[in-house]
């Protein structure tokens, strides 16, 4: 939604930099805050078989809030006067309102009332989570703070794991952004899985796509440039859902080297067909398909996959803090690539595509050399 305030702002009859300044800093600031912390407790709140299911989640609520925009740009370009930022600037608001109800109404996460010692409300919440009654036994554990069953269940282990990493967690000390780079138990390498897998979901290009899509169709020579907005956004949020699927069935590190080689093919051809044929009816047919196969690609792969891995690639201790680092380089090479793909583009036009290839390349190598597949595993391990 962040995009609606910018597009708001911009359509006011008091357009200037420092209206944009403000609006995109209130929306950034709840932006980034969500984008850095909802993964990690969706990660932290769910079982390891759903994990990926769960936290691929958010990328896919990320597609339906992109997809919106599409439609509200193509509504909002038929229309003049301040209607065109008013209604944006409303959804927004509403949106916003209804988070900040679903917020309230979320259970705290277990693993992290365990962090400050409140461990009655841990297994309440857990049992919760669970679906469980309070006082079953399938939730209580050998521990210090519970009584102790001879023969531990899932739901069990779960929670002495918790208890183990907490109390590891507390003979280390306060927690600092100093401790996210340290070599120690490979907290260093983790961080950086984290940082780079969330770039690497922005150097495929996919933001280029939605933020500037109207103009690459204007380049390529296609005539109705918001329809193919729309298709490819809503391709966007279709594809998702198998995504969902496919990162708790496959694991992660399969799906994401699947997605970059699927990229890299939708990318080469689309530029080879714009670049060849523009303005050429049979191939805007072609470039609408494979810009499809593109966005299809990273929808089911990169999109929600990056989240996961950053979510679950680091200890319970650190998890807040690295994956704010995670989302604030998302968000870094956003604003990057915001800036720099328009003036890439005015100097090579649709062959920016093959800029995007060659990134998918490197995002290839990356998966297949660093990325440790973390499927079925829980948090702690």
């Amino acid at each position: 939604m962040i995009y609606l305030v910018g597009a708001a702002i911009e359509t006011s009859a008091q357009n200037t930099y420092a209206q944009i300044l403000v609006g995109r800093l209130l929306t950034g600031l709840g932006v980034g805050a969500t984008s850095g912390l909802v993964p990690v407790i969706q990660a932290e709140q769910c079982p390891p078989r759903y994990r990926g299911l769960v936290t691929g989640s958010f990328q896919w609520a990320v597609t339906m809030g992109i997809w919106g925009v599409s439609m509200c740009s193509w509504q909002m370009q038929m229309r003049s006067g301040d209607v065109s930022w008013r209604i944006t600037t409303s959804l927004q608001m509403v949106w916003a309102a209804l988070l900040l109800v679903v917020f309230f109404l979320s259970p705290e996460s277990p693993r992290f009332l365990g962090k400050i010692g409140k461990w009655d409300e841990a297994k309440k919440n857990l049992c919760n989570l669970r679906g469980l009654p309070e006082d079953s036994e399938d939730i209580t554990v050998s521990s210090p703070h519970f009584s102790y069953v001879r023969k531990k269940t899932n739901f069990q282990l779960e929670m002495v794991q918790v208890e183990e990493a907490v109390n590891a967690d507390h003979e280390m000390g306060q927690v600092s952004y100093a401790e996210c780079f340290s070599p120690k138990d490979r907290i260093l390498y983790r961080t950086m899985i984290g940082i780079f897998v969330q770039i690497g979901q922005q150097i495929t290009g996919i933001n280029f796509f939605f933020s500037y899509g109207v103009q690459f169709a204007e380049t390529a020579g296609l005539d109705d440039t918001y329809i193919f907005q729309i298709i490819i956004t809503s391709v966007n949020v279709i594809m998702s859902v198998p995504g969902l699927i496919a990162v708790d069935r496959l694991g992660r590190r399969p799906v994401l080297l699947g997605g970059a080689a699927i990229m890299f093919v939708g990318q080469i051809i689309t530029g080879a067909v714009s670049v060849a044929r523009p303005g050429d009816a049979d191939a805007g047919k072609v470039l609408i398909a494979f810009s499809c196969l593109f966005v299809a690609g990273f929808a089911s792969t990169w999109g929600p996959v990056a989240w996961v891995v950053c979510a679950e690639s680091f200890p319970t201790r650190l998890s807040g803090l690295c994956a704010t680092l995670g989302a604030g380089a998302n968000w870094l090479f956003n604003l990057i690539i915001a800036f720099a793909a328009p003036q890439i583009q005015a100097r090579i036009g649709s062959s920016i595509t093959f800029v995007w290839a060659g990134c998918l390349l490197v995002n290839f190598a990356f998966a297949f050399l660093c990325v440790p597949e973390t499927k079925g595993l829980s948090i702690e391990e």
